[in-house]
């Protein structure tokens, strides 16, 4: 992951980079979890000690595995 894209590998092939400027803090069951410490950091200098779920946020690369398989099964029933 570079700082500001985040690339899914499905086998040998990458796709796509989405931009994301947070840092990864959880992989589970196809979903990545990232967290813009910057700006919570930003955040409690300003003296905010809880900040908002805003600042979470969760690509879900399931569907994509779903859409990826059933693009593949349709090839092959071809």
């Amino acid at each position: 992951m570079e700082k500001t894209k985040i690339s899914f590998v499905r086998g040998t092939e990458t796709e796509e980079a989405i931009p994301c400027s947070g840092y990864i803090c959880d992989y589970n069951n196809l979903q990545v979890k990232v967290v813009m410490l910057d700006e919570i950091m930003k955040m409690h200098l300003r003296g905010v000690q809880a900040p908002s779920a805003d600042y979470i946020t969760i690509y879900d690369n399931k569907v994509r595995s779903e859409n990826y398989l059933s693009e593949k099964l349709n090839v092959f029933s071809s």
